[in-house]
Formats: structure tokens, C-alpha cells, sequence
């Protein structure tokens, strides 16, 4: 017990001499308060500094008071506390129960003017402690936090309304309620858009009712049925035509009005009920017309209401049936009348003498109907409105238009006795009096009194001597020549009405070129271009008759095709050729076209004879194409005949310059169809008929190479023999002590590796002798005449064997013997099964 004792003091001790602990707790002035007492003192204490009012609002307890200060929010943003050091009014080491927050410079806590921290106290909220909205407490020192609460109303009070599933726009209560007043009963004064939130705007009398009226429950304010028309709340008083087409209430009356009236100045009856109201009708009350309880609308028909005012209802039956009143009469008054259209409702327009008539001029009282009351009452109705119903004269033009009424106006004015000059194209389809014909009287081609109506329909009834066709053309000039106009002016469409079409320059030919006989016949003439060109054939019929298949009406040759018409086909540089290269007469230099396209032939060797000697039948196109004589690519060889002289057409025959005779690139595929290098490349080998045949097969190498290094330049393209020391004797490391063939040993493809099968020599490689260099063996290069006894190469091994102790190979006769005996190509080491004893 006494050592722990004696450990403590040492230890407290030790404490006070560290450096400012020790000075620290001399120097504090008092005791903490509660929610400091833990603290280190450097969490508020700068050394040499004093106390920082920064490191108060970085505590985690004030950081939100420091945020606010930055923001520029709350009392101690205020410039009458901004600038003050906490300390001044929040004192410390005044004892741990000390209450650090000093309400002495704002008033007091009670006297606080709480619009300071940006939250002003109105209403009801004035006479609330500050507990009942400041309800929680630091965590140390379990003071009031000022802090923390929003300006929100729902942050104190209870979402009531739901308005935070249904309607966020409303979580504000300052919309409907105020700080004094909680219950709401009218939306009247409100700042509440209730069109905008319900999508039913609130006007009049509407705006004035309670809200209870609608919703049953003013905390949802849900209704059982929403509204949506008038009669959904308000009694139909009608019930009549309104209410069975259901139509809306607004029509007539205005939800401004605080009382339904029957003042409905605003209301277009013409547009709702396509019935306008003018003159009289627009004065008398609605019930006039409308009955109160009537299920269907009134009669639009004038008489449904004023049949009793009609004075042309005559023995009982309406004589003016079917018609309008109002084409006679106005709205403001039957004696009133206005002004009859009769061009419009009669379809007879009253012009001259007509507008002076009475109507009873021409719409006699009928003998029938004399017992009427006045002799306007009954009018005699037309059929038709032509001059005919009223002057049908058989005298004039002998009745002969009387079954055409309505002809009399092409001649005649209404109303007057002017008569005026007819349209003829109106009275006649078949002539239109234009031109000279315009001002000739109608007398003189129809007699006098217009007896003779069909004077003809053909231009012949009139014109028969001045046809200078004599009758040839038919009766019909129309189809040449304008009416009325001169005779040069002629509108004959040749394309038209001929069968031979005018192109080019046919169309500037004169007529007399073709038709001779003209103007007294344009018969045709015959159609082929030679019979009127024959003598311009420079062709001399060679070509035969038809110019048309390869020339124009402009006579160019742009019809012809020499690739579909002949049957040699241009391609390549053949295609850009001029044609005199092929087609020439007397010296080719000359440059003369031969106008009957003979050619020398259609073999390449025809035009550029054979510079390289080559067998018959050897065909061009084999080595060259129609493009450029140096690009000798493709199969060579093909196209070649059967070699025995008879030359055959081959598609598209080549040629080129005879000085150029060698070539580059000759392509010659490497491999047979369906060997490896095919498999692998995708390149299938073309048969090649010049070099797959004895006595010489390109393959391999020798197909990639030019012509030119095989042939040596020269243009005969001669064989060279199939000896492959003709080309490679300066290639042959065997000094040719093998024979020229070296295809025996070695490919085309590569010297080495050489194909050579050891075993034609009777000497099969196997063992250590299969991984042997070949001049290990043949060192001076001779491939002849090397023996076959493993002496002939091992012998100085074998005296090294007989003179070395534990073999004696010479002692004991071994030498003389096969080494084979005791030895394999595999390995020197002594089989035991099969040595010999001698």
C-alpha cells in the first residue's frame, strides 16, 4: 500500500514539471462551464494570441451559428455584433453551472426583438414562450439551442391537410391562414389561386360561399363528386330543350352574377341556335318563342309563328311554299318590304325594260285563282326563266329556236330591243367566226331571216375554189390552216399528224424537198433514208440500208455501238483508239478512213503481227491486255487454238507496239488447285498452257520472276531447254558433278532444304547421321563415289579405339570387322547383344 501511495506522488510530480500543463492549471482563473470542463485549453486558447473567435464557431455545437454568420443571417450577423470577439459577451470560468449566454445586451430574453434574427413575431406568435418553439438542448451542458429551427410553418405545426402528398404547392400556410386567425371559412381574400390548384375558378357568388359547401371535409378538402356542370349543384329551372342537350349553363348566365337573371345581353343566339335575332325579334322575351317545359326547339320557318300575318295563304294553301319571307320582307316589319333579288332567288337578272315592270306584268293573276283577296295574292310561276316562257314568236326565225330557250340572250340584250354580235363559238362548236371571218354579217352564210342554220361544216361549203389542194386534203382545212387568218399561216404539226416524225434537221427542210408534188398533194413519201439519201452513202451500201441504226436526223453517230453491232469488243486502250488505227485505206501512216469498216482481221497478230515467234495459234491475250502492251499479267497461254494453224475469235484480242516485245510481271501462281499455299493465301493457281507442259513447268519461284530473266530480252520468247544449269550453272556448288538436273534434289521454290532421299545411294541415314550437315560427309564438295563402310569415314576413330587400354580392337581382330556388328548409327557405345566374339 505504501508503494502504490508512493507511485502516485511521483506521478503527480512528474505532471507538474511538464512544460505548460503545469502553468496552465496555475493560471486559470475559475472553473469551467459544463460543456468546456474537458476540453484541452488550446482548443480555445491561442498561445500569445487570447482567445480566438473563429475556433468557437468551428466547434461542432456552433459550426451551424458559423454558417449563418457567413451567410449574413441571424443576430450575431448584425453589424452591432459582427465585429465583436465572442468573449465580450459569452464569459467562461465563471463556475461549471455559469450560463454563458448573456441576453443583457439585446433587452433580455423576454424583451429580445426576435425580427433581429430574421424571424419576426406576429400574431399568436407573440404571446408563445420561447420553450415552446425552442424545445431541444446542447448535449453537454443541456441548455436551450436557439438554433436549428425553420422558418417553415409545418416545422411547428402538423400537416393538417395533407398537402405534402397531394399538394406541395401548398405547404405554405400563410396562403389561407394568418398568425391570428386559424380557421379558414371562404376563399374569398385568400392568396389562393383555387382555378389554378383545382382547375375551378372561384367567381361571384361562388367565391363567397363557405368551403364546407363543397368539400365535406375541410382538412382533405375532398368533395363525394366533382362538379361538372352547372346542374351538378344548381336546380335546373328549365326543364326544357336546355337541359335535354345538357347544354352548359354559361351560355346564358355569368358566374359573376350574384343573382341568375334573364339578362343575357352577352348571348349570341345566333351562333348557339344558328337563329339571329334582328329587327323586332331581338326585343321580344325568350318565353315568346321558347315554351317553358318544351322538349324541342321552335320552328324556324317564318309562318310556325306568323302564319296568321300571311296574305298569301289563299283558300288555305301558301302560294309562296318553300320560299323565304325574307326574301320579300324584313324582320322589323311585314309592310316593310325590301328590295326582291330576282337575279339571285328567280335566277333572271331585270335589266332595261324589265326593272320597270310590275310584278304582276309578267306573274299574271291566273283565271283560276280570281276569287283571291288582291291580285298580288296569287302570282303565275314560270317553269323556266328564258325569254321563251314569255316570247315564244313564231314569226321570228320561223320558231326555229324555240327549243332553245335560253339562245335568245347570245343575240339579243334583256330588256331592249338592241341586239348585240354574237359569240360564235358559244352558238356553234364547230366554228368561232374569228379572224377575217369576225366581222361578216350573219345574212351571208345564213340567208336572210337566218333560214339556212346549218350552212355547212367544212371549210369547203365556203372556201371550195380557194383550195389550192384540189380537193386532195379533204374538206377540212382546219387541220392546217387557222380560220379567219391568211393561207401562209399554216399549223400543220408534221410530229402530229404524220407518221414520219421531224427531228433535227428534218425539221429545217423545206416541204417541196419531200412532198413534189405539193401544194397540190402532200401524199406521203417514202420512209428509208435511202431513198433520199442514197447518193450520200459513204458507206457505199456496204452497211447495208438502215443509216438510222447508227446515225442521228443530225447525222451523227451516236446510235452506234460497236461492242452490241459488231462482234469485236473495244476495251481498254482499243476503246480510246481512233477508228482509222483499225479501219484504213492504201498506207496506215495516211491516216485515210476506210468508210466500209474492213479490217485486217480480229487476232491481235492481224494488227500487230508476232514479234515473238511463237508457235501457231499462240494467243495474245495470255500475256497482255487491251490496256497497255506492258502489262503482260494473267493466264499465259490463254486463248491459244488448237495449234494447228486454224485461228478462232477470241472476246477481247490484245496487241501492242512490235519494238516492245519483253515484258514485266507475268504472274504464274505458285501452287497446284488445292495445295497448301492455296489453303493458306486464299490464291488458286490458274492453269498456265505455255509453262505446265514439258518441256519446262513454272512453279514456285520461276513464276514470280519477269519473262526478261529466263529469256534474256529477246522478242522470240524461244524456249531455253529444260536444263537447270542452262540459268544456274553459276549456281551449282556441286561443280556439276551431279548432272545438270537438279530438280532431282532440289524444288523451284528454294534450294534448300533439298528433297534428296539418301536411300537411292543404298545408304540410309538414320541415327546421328540424319542430324549431319551434308558436307560433313562430302567436305570436298564431291557427292560421288563415297563408300558405304563406316570405315570410309570412321577409320581414324577406330585405330584411336585399338590403341586405347580395355578396347584392343587391333589385338583382338576387330578392325577387320563390320563395326556395324557392335555398333549402331544411334550411339558408339557397345551393344553387348549383339557383339561377336572371334
Amino acid at each position: 500500500m505504501l508503494r502504490w501511495s508512493s507511485f502516485l506522488v511521483w506521478m503527480w510530480v512528474g505532471l507538474l514539471a511538464v512544460p505548460g500543463l503545469a502553468q496552465f492549471g496555475a493560471l486559470e482563473p475559475g472553473k469551467r462551464i459544463k460543456g468546456h470542463d474537458k476540453l484541452d485549453c488550446q482548443k480555445c486558447h491561442t498561445e500569445g494570441s487570447g482567445i480566438s473567435s473563429t475556433k468557437c464557431v468551428s466547434c461542432h455545437e456552433h459550426r451551424p451559428l458559423g454558417s449563418r454568420i457567413k451567410a449574413g443571417k441571424g443576430l450575431h450577423a448584425s453589424r452591432d455584433f459582427k465585429s465583436k470577439s465572442c468573449e465580450i459577451c459569452h464569459k467562461e470560468h465563471k463556475g461549471r453551472s455559469y450560463n454563458p449566454i448573456d441576453w443583457s445586451p439585446v433587452g433580455g430574453l423576454r424583451r429580445f426583438d426576435h425580427g433581429r434574427t430574421g424571424y419576426e413575431l406576429e400574431g399568436a406568435h407573440r404571446r408563445v414562450k420561447c420553450a415552446e418553439c425552442h424545445t431541444s438542448n446542447y448535449k453537454r451542458s443541456g441548455r436551450t439551442k436557439y438554433l436549428g429551427l425553420d422558418a417553415d410553418c409545418l416545422t411547428c405545426h402538423e400537416d393538417v391537410h395533407r398537402f405534402r402528398r397531394s399538394h406541395k404547392e401548398l405547404l405554405d400556410c400563410k396562403i389561407c391562414h394568418s398568425f391570428d386567425a386559424r380557421t379558414v371559412v371562404k376563399a374569398k381574400g385568400l392568396n389562393f389561386d383555387h382555378g389554378k390548384i383545382a382547375e375551378f375558378p372561384l367567381r361571384g357568388r361562388h367565391n363567397e360561399t363557405k368551403c364546407s359547401n363543397c368539400h365535406s371535409s375541410t382538412k382533405s378538402f375532398k368533395i363525394a363528386e366533382r362538379p361538372d356542370r352547372c346542374v351538378d349543384c344548381h336546380k335546373d329551372i328549365h326543364k326544357n330543350v336546355y337541359t335535354v342537350k345538357q347544354r352548359d349553363c354559361k351560355s346564358c348566365h355569368s358566374d359573376k352574377q350574384r343573382e341568375f337573371t334573364s339578362k343575357i345581353p352577352k348571348w349570341n343566339h345566333g351562333k348557339s341556335t344558328d337563329f339571329t335575332l334582328l329587327g323586332k325579334h331581338k326585343k321580344i322575351e325568350c318565353v315568346a318563342c321558347h315554351e317553358k317545359t318544351s322538349k324541342t326547339p321552335p320552328n324556324q320557318a317564318c309562318l310556325a309563328c306568323h302564319k296568321k300575318d300571311s296574305a298569301h295563304i289563299v283558300a288555305g294553301k301558301d302560294r309562296f311554299k318553300g320560299r323565304d319571307c325574307a326574301q320579300c320582307h324584313s324582320s322589323s316589319s311585314f309592310k316593310k318590304r325590301v328590295p326582291f333579288n330576282h337575279a339571285r332567288y328567280a335566277n333572271f337578272r331585270l335589266g332595261g325594260k324589265h326593272g320597270d315592270l310590275a310584278c304582276n306584268d309578267c306573274h299574271r293573276v291566273k283565271a283560276s285563282a280570281k276569287t283571291a283577296q288582291k291580285p298580288e295574292d296569287t302570282f303565275e310561276f314560270f317553269s323556266t326563266s328564258s325569254c321563251i316562257g314569255c316570247h315564244a314568236h313564231k314569226k321570228e326565225h320561223d320558231g326555229k329556236f324555240n327549243d332553245r330557250p335560253k339562245i335568245c340572250v347570245k343575240c339579243h340584250v334583256p330588256g331592249s330591243t338592241n341586239i348585240k354580235t354574237p359569240d360564235h363559238s358559244e352558238l356553234s362548236p364547230i366554228f368561232a367566226q374569228q379572224g377575217a371571218h369576225k366581222p361578216v354579217a350573219c345574212d351571208k352564210c345564213h340567208g336572210d331571216g337566218l333560214e339556212n342554220l346549218n350552212p355547212g361544216k367544212d371549210c369547203a361549203a365556203c372556201h371550195k375554189e380557194d383550195d389550192h389542194h384540189a380537193g386532195n386534203l379533204g374538206n377540212t382545212c382546219k387541220n392546217c390552216h387557222l380560220e379567219g387568218y391568211p393561207w401562209s399561216e399554216v399549223i400543220f404539226q408534221h410530229n402530229q399528224h404524220a407518221e414520219f416524225k421531224l427531228k433535227g434537221k428534218h425539221q429545217a427542210v423545206a416541204c417541196n424537198r419531200c412532198h413534189t408534188a405539193a401544194p397540190k398533194t402532200y401524199k406521203p413519201t417514202t420512209q428509208q433514208c435511202v431513198d433520199c439519201h442514197g447518193s450520200q452513202d459513204v458507206h457505199q451500201k456496204a452497211l447495208g440500208t438502215d443509216c438510222a441504226k447508227c446515225h442521228d436526223e443530225t447525222g451523227k453517230t451516236v446510235r452506234f455501238d460497236h461492242n452490241a453491232m459488231t462482234d469485236y469488243v473495244l476495251d481498254g486502250a482499243h476503246a480510246r483508239a481512233d477508228c482509222t488505227g483499225c479501219h484504213y485505206r492504201g498506207d496506215p501512216a495516211a491516216a485515210v478512213i476506210d468508210y466500209k469498216f474492213g479490217t485486217p482481221g480480229v487476232l491481235c497478230r492481224d494488227c500487230h503481227g508476232d514479234p515473238h515467234g511463237l508457235r501457231p495459234g499462240a494467243a495474245c491475250e495470255g500475256c497482255h491486255d487491251t490496256e497497255d502492251f506492258m502489262n503482260a499479267q494473267g493466264r499465259v497461254g490463254a486463248g491459244d487454238d488448237d495449234g494447228k494453224g486454224a485461228s478462232k475469235k477470241v472476246p477481247n484480242p490484245d496487241g501492242g507496239p512490235t519494238e516492245k516485245a519483253m515484258f514485266k510481271g507475268a504472274q504464274h501462281s505458285p501452287e497446284q488447285s488445292g495445295g497448301f499455299l492455296e489453303w493458306f493465301t486464299g490464291q488458286r493457281r490458274v492453269p498456265d498452257p505455255y509453262h505446265d507442259t514439258p518441256p519446262f513447268n513454272l512453279r514456285d519461284g520461276h513464276a514470280r520472276i519477269d519473262c526478261a530473266r529466263c529469256h534474256g530480252g529477246r522478242g522470240d520468247l524461244q524456249g531455253l531447254g529444260k536444263m537447270c544449269d542452262t540459268c544456274h550453272r553459276s549456281d551449282d556448288i556441286h561443280a556439276g558433278s551431279l548432272g545438270p538436273m537438279c530438280g532431282n534434289c532440289h524444288r523451284q521454290r528454294a534450294f534448300t532444304p533439298a528433297f534428296f532421299s539418301h536411300t537411292q545411294v543404298g545408304f540410309s541415314l538414320v541415327g546421328a547421321h540424319r542430324l549431319l550437315a551434308c558436307k560433313q560427309c562430302h567436305s570436298a564438295g564431291n557427292y560421288m563415289g563415297i563408300a558405304g563402310d563406316c570405315v570410309a569415314c570412321h577409320l581414324d576413330d577406330a585405330f584411336r579405339a585399338a590403341g586405347t587400354s580395355g578396347t584392343n580392337h587391333l589385338q583382338a581382330g576387330y578392325v577387320s570387322q563390320a563395326c556395324t556388328n557392335c555398333h549402331s548409327q544411334t550411339s558408339w557405345t557397345v551393344n553387348p547383344l549383339f557383339r561377336r566374339r572371334f
